[in-house]
């Protein structure tokens, strides 16, 4: 249950031609370690934002946690948590800063 951190400046379709060029925060590369991907999701934003898990808004502000922990099984989710940009897959998550 790692959270690698990382400051990378990535170029406009590195990942996905429609995402913005983007620097990335945290990311945690084993999802599956966690008991949800919501947790995962949890995680990430914690370290992405240096504080405390239980110090963040509710999550289920931005994304319902039951449905991304289902969707994420088999698909890519990608959504706005506050300022930061959220990318969810069974193989990863991603924070990132918004483009400038």
């Amino acid at each position: 249950m790692t959270v690698k951190r990382q400051a990378t400046n990535r170029g406009r379709g590195e990942d996905d031609p429609d995402e913005p060029a983007s620097t990335e925060r945290a990311r945690i590369g084993d999802p599956e370690s966690y008991e949800t991907a919501s947790a995962a999701v949890v995680a990430a934003l914690a370290e992405a934002r240096n504080v405390d898990p239980t110090d963040l808004p509710p999550l289920f502000d931005w994304v319902d946690p039951d449905a991304l922990d289902s969707v994420v099984r088999a698909a890519t989710v990608r959504f706005r948590y506050a300022e930061l940009l959220v990318t969810a897959s069974a193989d990863a998550v991603v924070v990132r800063d918004p483009a400038d």
